[in-house]
């Protein structure tokens, strides 16, 4: 879906018709799950953040004050439960222990799923974040500055640190295993 078919939802969501609040549900609801899986690596946790999330970009719809940026403000939404989450637990290791072999539907999840996953929980979570936005999910780095609220500058440096340490990590996961 266009940024500007999305603009046109979320200014008939934000004049409370229902039909327009459920498209707007149906359109960011997977991506804003990926972004915070990815996250927190907890799939139970990250539905959990999803849903507060959604919650909280319906009851504050009216605070995008530019609709042709509802992904960027919808990612913030994302980021700042999983700041609030990660703050409450005080520790990163309660959020991510839970790297399951099995999906949902019971099919075992691929090994090199599992390697990335683990890899990606080594990272600092500014780095990981920039990482998931930019490579994962395909933003530009002037929408990954927008949704994170740093420079250009920043996410480009962010992302070198983030890939180089990646890598690292990667190569070091698939020796010792």
């Amino acid at each position: 879906m266009s940024s500007k078919d999305l603009a046109q939802i979320v200014s008939l969501a934000k004049k409370g018709q229902e039909e327009a609040m459920a498209e707007l549900i149906h359109e960011i609801e997977k991506p804003l799950f990926r972004y915070l899986f990815h996250l927190c690596g907890n799939e139970a946790l990250a539905q959990d953040l999803c849903q507060e999330s959604l919650v909280k970009i319906l009851t504050k719809i009216d605070q995008i004050k530019d609709d042709s940026g509802v992904m960027s403000w919808v990612y913030q939404v994302g980021r700042n439960q999983f700041i609030d989450e990660t703050r409450k637990n005080k520790t990163r290791n309660s959020l991510s222990n839970n790297l399951p072999e099995e999906s949902e539907a019971g099919e075992s999840v691929p090994e090199e799923v599992l390697t990335i996953r683990a890899v990606l929980e080594q990272l600092d979570v500014s780095e990981k974040e920039v990482l998931i936005l930019v490579d994962m999910e395909g933003y530009s780095y002037l929408e990954v500055a927008k949704i994170l609220n740093i420079s250009e500058a920043a996410v480009r440096s962010r992302l070198h640190r983030a890939r180089s340490a990646f890598l690292t990590d990667y190569d070091e996961y698939k020796k010792a295993s």
